[in-house]
């Protein structure tokens, strides 16, 4: 598989996510609330199953002290681990697949895949559009055919704040890539 049809699964993934995402905050959507996945002792609350659409399923759990729900979606793509993370390291090109993005690009290369980079998220009017300074940080494990790619948000001068963008100041989350055969992964 190209890189081009692994970044269109991607996509695809992402949307599914996010659509089945939407519905299950949706007040009065009958969304199955599926089976707990695991609970830490922190008072985070449960995974449930909200929705599987077009393979992809998507879980939600509550997070004492916030707002929103913690999300998680998980897809198998008919792809090798090579090829889905070409796609995540091609950064420019986050845009085409990467759900609600308008611009995107590497700040700074740091050893191995780490990197530093900036994305900027649509956001419906009359809300400004929404931007974030990203840290990358990839690892790889080998004897489990496992990669994980973790973000989260950092400050970097290559990158100030911008007018007309409201700077994002927190969000995090991680890529996991788990070989599931030669050309299958399991994205989460």
């Amino acid at each position: 598989m190209s890189q081009r049809r692994a970044a269109v699964a991607l996509r695809s993934w992402m949307c599914g996510v996010f659509a089945v995402a939407l519905l299950a905050a949706t007040p009065g959507w009958a969304g199955s609330p599926g089976s707990s996945i695991g609970t830490k002792k922190s008072g985070v609350g449960p995974w449930k199953l909200v929705g599987t659409t077009d393979g992809v399923t998507v879980h939600l759990r509550s997070i004492p002290n916030y707002r929103l729900p913690q999300m998680r979606g998980r897809v198998t793509i008919a792809a090798s681990l090579y090829e889905v993370f070409a796609v995540l390291e091609d950064t420019k090109r986050h845009p085409a697949w990467m759900a609600k993005t308008n611009g995107a690009r590497l700040v700074q290369s740091l050893k191995g895949f780490n990197r530093i980079v900036w994305t900027r998220k649509k956001t419906p009017w009359p809300a400004q559009d929404r931007d974030a300074v990203l840290r990358v940080t990839v690892t790889t494990y080998p004897a489990k055919k496992r990669l994980l790619s973790r973000f989260g948000v950092t400050k970097h001068a290559k990158s100030p704040k911008r007018s007309g963008v409201t700077r994002m100041p927190a969000l995090d989350g991680y890529f996991e890539l788990v070989a599931t055969g030669p050309k299958t992964t399991r994205v989460t």
